[in-house]
């Protein structure tokens, strides 16, 4: 790729950022016009002033509910006196005492207290010396022995009382009254907090609830909600390659086809052919190229003849054509080319993909000047549109499969329309599509350096009996000279640098099994003498629950498990409460044993290990101290197991290989004397992240990255939530069964196209979020409540490492995150209320257009769901624990920001998949749509946490080298708190970068060739040598001769097909397919340790298998 560009260029010639600021802004890092408002409201957290173990009959709660107002839905917020039941639930789960403390009766003195009577949102730091009033509609809904006033106050800046701040200039409806007051604030004033507090009771049969919306503070002048990257732009490459740091909006091109058009120097463009391959259809994926025979045309459009080709569509199964034409992508790498799509003019009807192709009101599937919705949305949808068509490149040679008579294309006219441009007018349309760094709208490449064919695709099943749709084409042509610019690219143009330069290290790697340098004691210390241990563990443990104990046990337990078979223990070392007389090498794991050792040490790292899960690892010359912070729910019981893990890994040759259980779990060499020494011991590790999760659950906790997230085992010490991977009920659970299916199904499910109710699920649909809201609170808050016995979780080996401690108690006491996942499902409730507008808070309409699957429709069904999330969380919040979560993955219509600020308690769960460049870093242009998003949601005032498809059908490509980038970019630039991984295809192969990833987790900076080296020798012993030239082989083939961009769910078999592509560079022959076979078999031959055979052997078994399917 580096020698393309350069040949490009000589052709040419001949912090972490608060949430609460937006930092300085320039035309180029503004973000789309919905992001920029001049106005302020606050996230949904709308709490009790008081805690709530001090909750009585006295109390006001606040809840949120979909209020249909003026036309519209709002998420309104409600002021209530709070339930005695709900009280007495409180009471029985032991959060309020109501045991003989008046609690559960009214009292008139309590009303004394304004925090009673008081709900406001809390500890916000929000630059507010540029708001100029705040103002809200109210309502007065039910009054009955309570005065009737509201008193707003605004942390000094205002306070509003609506006994006489009415605003008489704004129009209300529904019986609401707007209310208004200025503010002057002082310069950096800064806003904390905002409360409304209702007039007192006056007799214990009181009623009172106020109703308010359109709540805001309004700006002196718009601002951003975030700073965006700098804005994609079309640019010369030659300008990349020259000074890619110095890059402006001065380097960018606006009319890109006008700009082709005039020829530039540098810029050379060869035509693309007309002649279509005449080719029969596999299977029904389309028609014969005879049914839709194109004609050949000439245009004339601004005075200029262009020559194409004209075909007329009726009803079938797609209409594909591909055009041979071999050329070089990675240098002619922009395709052009007018087009014009004409629909019959009578089109009222279309048939529509989602629902059988049944026929549905043509607006449905037209776009318009909207864009598809490509994140995470199959082909299927992505070709569902009349004024839209598929196109791309492919390879007959290096591809293994042809994705494009599927469908399954890289480019699309909606998305890669040039809007605008001044070439393209009267209903034609100038499409530009940079192949290597644009937006995919496949998961699909192709191996650009040696294209075979450019392709086109249209699916015909959509079009309705008697109809045609007719397709002009015009000038197709591919460009050197440009690229699309997006991402960072001065970040860019460095990784390119470094891929250009990877090489592979042979060197001598046995040394890599030896304790760390860094890190290392003055003094050895004994820990175990001819199979006798002269050591023993003394424990403080952070929590009193045995059940979170067990988290710092499972490490003794697997110390001493390993220990055993590695020196031969006669017996385990002993694990104490309180060290013993006996005259040996004590380690002291948790308490602040060492601050009578080293005060000012021990404090320095305490210091920095608040509020993570990291370790220390200190000495005294005689004793060795192991020492973490409090964390979460196990205190600090998961930096105390991180801390003996890396005791364990950093003072023996023991390596977590993550093969499979059964066979070479751990790899290492028994000590026949018996004896060991410990030599490391003298550091301190705090991971960037707050969690690390690398799929698949074997061991990953020896290896410091606990299994979380989707399947979690609370004794692991990670995060612990409650059914989050999909919504299986929330408000939905009457008529369950499907009894009631069809239009008399139960009033919480969707509607679909044809009037029919929807079942919940994963993979069937979304309830209907107006109806469902108030039941999903309720069913929320019982899931909160309810007892449980902790979830299973997913163990290793025996039996023993899979038991899970278990305790009767509440749930919101034993999960940190409730779930609300919606995944790989875009069928959606099409009822009247889903299709009436939001109202925002500022009181402009948010509406749902008539397209699916666009931008726009992405726009509505996010901010929808979002605000369901909120106000279900709001009320466990409210009632139970203020601190717990929810957690909704950010993917398909829900990966953009929502248009109002969500929870503080929401957790944002980005998924980048599956258009995601896997073999380029995220900030590399083509993956520039998910860097933009990550970078807004890093601004937010919500938590980030990412999961990715990095380890899922990997099998043998290289991830760990753009994982470092991603990494490094998503922690800076997404403020991200957890990544979390799928879980690999096949294990065999994936064991090493699984190995290496989660290393990375832990340090983003740590050199990924030393760690794969590490991980090799550990695994394979005596078989390392092969085996590094086995592996690193084949990743230098993905890096030389592979796709120049790989999306993911490429099959093995492309591997195979590169493999057997190139030459053996060992002198001996054949193909470098042929040359890794016989590395993999000298490994086996070679190899000596019996657990690295076993896993050899299983490993040649796979790789025989792959053989066979890439004859």
């Amino acid at each position: 790729m580096r020698q393309k560009l350069m040949a490009l260029a000589i052709l040419a010639t001949g912090t972490t950022l608060l949430a609460a600021d937006t930092p300085v802004q320039t035309p180029e890092t503004l973000p789309p016009a919905k992001y920029i408002v001049d106005w302020y409201a606050p996230p949904t957290d709308w709490f009790p002033a008081k805690e709530i173990k001090d909750y009585t009959l006295n109390t006001r709660v606040p809840d949120l509910f979909w209020l249909k107002y003026d036309g519209a839905y709002t998420l309104a917020l409600r002021i209530r006196p709070i339930l005695k039941e709900m009280l007495e639930r409180q009471g029985a789960a032991k959060l309020v005492n109501t045991d003989g403390t008046g609690a559960l009766e009214y009292r008139q003195d309590r009303e004394k207290d304004a925090a009673n009577r008081t709900i406001g949102v809390y500890k916000l730091d929000v630059p507010a010396d540029d708001f100029i009033e705040v103002s809200f509609k109210a309502k007065n809904t039910a009054r009955r022995n309570a005065g009737g006033n509201l008193t707003l106050n605004v942390d000094g800046l205002a306070t509003l009382v609506t006994s006489k701040d009415i605003d008489k200039s704004t129009r209300c409806a529904d019986g609401f009254t707007a209310y208004k007051v200025a503010i002057t604030p002082g310069r950096g004033a800064r806003l904390r907090s905002i409360a409304f507090t209702v007039d007192p009771a006056t007799a214990p049969d009181f009623q009172q609830e106020w109703v308010i919306l359109d709540f805001i503070l309004r700006r002196a002048a718009p601002k951003a909600r975030f700073t965006d990257i700098p804005r994609r732009q079309w640019i010369r490459t030659a300008d990349f390659i020259s000074n890619a740091a110095g890059l402006t909006a001065s380097n960018g091109i606006g009319d890109v086809y006008t700009y082709i058009e005039s020829a530039p120097a540098g810029v050379k463009t060869i035509p693309l052919p007309l002649e279509w391959a005449k080719r029969q259809p596999q299977a029904t994926h389309f028609e014969a190229p005879e049914k839709y025979k194109p004609v050949r045309v000439k245009e004339t459009i601004n005075g200029k003849t262009y020559e194409g080709f004209r075909v007329t569509l009726t009803m079938g199964d797609g209409c594909y054509l591909d055009f041979p034409f071999k050329f070089d992508a990675t240098v002619y790498n922009t395709i052009s080319f007018l087009t014009r799509i004409d629909l019959p003019k009578d089109l009222k009807q279309i048939r529509n993909m989602d629902s059988g192709l049944k026929l549905h009101p043509a607006g449905l599937a037209l776009l318009g000047d909207d864009y598809p919705r490509f994140y995470g949305t199959d082909k299927v949808k992505m070709n569902m549109h009349y004024d839209n068509f598929s196109f791309g490149l492919r390879s007959e040679k290096y591809d293994c499969e042809e994705w494009t008579r599927y469908g399954v294309c890289q480019g699309a006219v909606a998305q890669h329309w040039q809007r605008g441009s001044a070439a393209a007018p009267d209903g034609w349309k100038a499409v530009v599509f940079d192949a290597l760094h644009d937006t995919y709208i496949g998961n699909k490449a192709t191996y650009y350096a040696d294209v075979s064919h450019w392709c086109f695709y249209y699916d015909t099943k959509k079009i309705p009996p008697g109809q045609t749709v007719t397709v002009t084409l015009l000038a197709p042509q591919t460009t050197s000279g440009l690229m699309l610019a997006g991402g960072d690219m001065a970040r860019y143009k460095e990784f390119l640098d470094a891929r250009e330069a990877w090489k592979p290290d042979y060197s001598d790697s046995r040394k890599l099994l030896e304790p760390p340098a860094e890190g290392r004691m003055q003094k050895a210390l004994p820990i175990v003498r001819n199979h006798v241990p002269v050591s023993e563990i003394v424990v403080t443990y952070g929590t009193p629950a045995k059940r979170n104990q067990r988290v710092v046990d499972r490490a003794f337990e697997r110390l001493n498990h390993l220990f055993t078979q590695k020196y031969g223990m006669t017996t385990n070392i002993p694990v104490l409460t309180a060290p013993s007389s006996a005259n040996n090498t004590k380690i002291f794991v948790g308490g602040s044993h060492y601050a009578k050792v080293n005060k000012k040490q021990y404090a320095e790292d305490m210091a920095k290990l608040k509020g993570t899960d990291g370790y220390a690892v200190r000495s005294d010359g005689r004793n060795i101290y192991i020492y973490a912070a409090p964390f979460n729910f196990v205190a600090d019981g998961r930096g105390l197991a991180n801390g003996v893990y890396a005791w364990i890994m950093n003072n023996t040759d023991i390596v977590s290989v993550n093969i499979d259980v059964a066979e070479g779990q751990f790899i290492f060499e028994p000590v026949r004397d018996g004896n060991m020494t410990a030599v490391w011991g003298d550091a301190i590790r705090i991971s960037p992240l707050v969690y690390r999760c690398g799929g698949h659950y074997h061991m990953t906790d020896f290896m410091g990255c606990t299994r979380n997230s989707v399947w979690a085992d609370p004794t692991l010490g990670g995060t612990r939530p409650r059914s989050t991977n999909h919504w299986w009920g929330y408000g939905t659970e009457k008529n369950m069964d499907g009894s009631k299916a069809g239009k008399d199904g139960a009033d919480t499910w969707g509607i679909d196209f044809d009037g029919n109710r929807i079942r919940p699920g994963c993979y069937t649909g979304h309830p209907c979020l107006v109806n469902v809201l108030e039941n999903a609170k309720a069913a929320y808050i019982d899931t909160a409540f309810n007892k449980t016995s902790g979830e299973s979780g997913y163990g290793i080996g025996d039996m023993k490492w899979r038991q899970i401690p278990q305790d009767d108690d509440c749930s919101f006491r034993m999960f940190d995150v409730f779930g609300l996942w919606v995944e790989d499902c875009q069928t959606h409730c099409h009822c009247e209320k889903c299709h009436t507008p939001i109202r925002l808070p500022n009181g402009e309409l948010l509406k749902r257009p008539a397209s699916i699957h666009s931008m726009r429709e992405g726009d509505f069904l996010s901010t929808q769901f979002y605000a369901n999330g909120c106000a279900m969380i709001n009320q466990v919040n409210v009632y139970c624990r203020r601190d717990l979560r929810v957690e909704s993955i950010a993917y398909m219509w829900m990966t953009e920001p929502p248009q109002f600020n969500i929870s503080r308690n929401y957790n944002v769960r980005f998924c980048p998949y599956i258009r995601k460049d896997y073999m380029e870093p995220i900030f590399a242009p083509i993956n520039d749509a998910f860097y933009r998003n990550i970078n807004r949601w890093g601004q937010l005032d919500c938590h980030f946490t990412m999961y990715e498809y990095t380890l899922l059908f990997i099998n043998s490509h290289p991830i760990a080298d753009v994982l470092k980038l991603d990494l490094q970019a998503e922690i800076e630039n997404g403020r991200l708190e957890e990544m979390f991984f799928e879980g690999g295809s096949n294990l065999l192969p994936d064991c090493l970068e699984r190995w290496v990833s989660i290393q990375l987790m832990w340090d983003p900076g740590a050199d990924v060739m030393k760690l794969r080296k590490h991980f090799i020798r550990g695994a394979f012993r005596e078989a390392a040598p092969d085996m590094e030239k086995f592996f690193f082989k084949t990743f230098e083939a993905c890096y030389r001769a592979g796709p120049s961009n790989k999306i993911e769910f490429e099959m093995e078999g492309q591997i195979g097909r590169i493999l057997k592509m190139q030459p053996a560079t060992d002198g001996k022959g054949g193909t470098l397919l042929d040359e890794c076979t016989r590395h993999l078999d000298n490994a086996l031959s070679s190899v000596r340790h019996p657990g690295s055979k076993a896993i050899l052997e299983k490993y040649r078994a796979g790789w025989a298998k792959f053989l066979d399917a890439n004859k």
